[in-house]
């Protein structure tokens, strides 16, 4: 399985490699398989989710730009022909409408070079350090990332745990399937802390990416010697809680998309409208 890395996750790999060292393949090989399925339904719940308001939203936006480019221009250049005096908003769109019409190629290029640069940049360890810290303080949206984070990392913890690998060893296998490098980082600092005696309790709060909550039920967990089982009842937790929010940032985002479409177009229209007035007064 190592010789395909490509196919395999790094966690599944170091899974199964404790499962067979401590003979316990057959149990980690289930729990694996839980813990992949579970992941699978709420990455398409949270994919699906999100699915119906960014189709809208795209078409919305490239219907719009149809219209600034092929037909808004030519209609207001016929009520400028037939004597109407464009406001200043509706100059401002001209304008607007005009240089997207007159410069689409280069704008273009220079969004597919950006694009280009910017998965460029992205890949720099440094660049993905800040993104992925700026994901846990973006609002709203690092509700939902924090309960992905929470989850990924007790169900990992308590799989972890039950191999019977040591402490340091778990909280360092788990760090590398969170998919963020600044958390990642801040987790390898908390394990000099646990090396030098500090509780998971203490070296885990020291980081300051856990809440308040889930970090005193992982000291219950250490104090009671039950770390593990209480791991995993989290995990289920916060799964469910995950779906919860999910659908609630859905929620959110259908009105918010259909409010800004709804002001924009409603710019559009005042746009339009404003000089056809003018000329409706002029031949009053």
């Amino acid at each position: 399985m190592n010789n395909f890395k490509n196919i395999y996750p790094d966690f599944l790999l170091k899974m199964v490699y404790l499962g067979e060292e401590s003979g316990t393949l057959e149990t980690i090989l289930v729990e694996l398989s839980d813990y992949y399925e579970k992941q699978d339904k709420i990455g398409k719940k949270i994919t699906t989710a999100l699915t119906y308001p960014i189709i809208v939203l795209m078409t919305s936006l490239l219907s719009i730009s149809f219209l600034m480019i092929k037909i808004i221009p030519q209609f207001l250049k016929t009520l400028t022909d037939l004597g109407g005096q464009l406001p200043v908003m509706t100059k401002v769109f001209l304008l607007l409408c005009t240089t997207l019409q007159k410069n689409i190629l280069l704008i273009l290029i220079l969004c597919i070079s950006l694009f280009f640069f910017l998965s460029y940049i992205i890949k720099k360890r440094k660049v993905q350090i800040i993104i992925d810290e700026y994901k846990l303080k973006v609002p709203i949206i690092n509700l939902l990332y924090s309960k992905i984070i929470m989850c990924r990392f007790s169900r990992a913890m308590s799989l972890l745990l039950g191999s019977g690998l040591p402490v340091t060893n778990c909280i360092e296998t788990a760090s590398g399937i969170l998919e963020n490098k600044f958390i990642e980082q801040k987790l390898k600092v908390s394990l000099i802390d646990i090396n030098e005696g500090k509780s998971i309790y203490n070296a885990l709060k020291k980081c300051q990416i856990f809440n308040p909550i889930f970090l005193s039920i992982v000291n219950v967990g250490e104090e009671s010697g039950r770390l593990e089982e209480i791991l995993k009842k989290l995990a289920e937790i916060s799964e469910n809680d995950l779906q919860e929010n999910a659908q609630k940032l859905v929620k959110f985002i259908e009105p918010a998309v259909i409010l800004f479409l709804s002001v924009f177009i409603g710019l559009i229209i005042v746009s339009i409208m404003l000089p056809i007035f003018n000329i409706i007064d002029g031949l009053g």
